[in-house]
């Protein structure tokens, strides 16, 4: 008996909690839903810095991230894994 071969699917999110204090939102860089309808990955800018071929992930900056909730805007510095 043959098995069926399915194929799988990847998701990727980058997750920054907005840093106002008096919203406390959690937000997908990734998503334009969350960062008040802005590509930061365009042309896979976000993506490259996930995986970088020199430096480190001390190195990944995404600039002037609105946060959906409040409209603070902030920028982000550094990737955890």
């Amino acid at each position: 008996m043959e098995l069926e071969s399915v194929s799988a699917s990847l998701s990727i999110e980058m997750l920054v909690d907005c840093p106002n204090d008096d919203c406390g939102g959690y937000l997908d860089l990734l998503n334009e839903k969350d960062t008040s309808d802005v590509d930061h990955n365009e042309e896979g800018n976000l993506m490259s810095q996930m995986f970088p071929k020199t430096g480190s992930h001390d190195d990944f900056t995404c600039e002037s991230v609105v946060c959906k909730y409040c409209k603070t805007e902030f920028n982000v510095k550094g990737l955890e894994w």
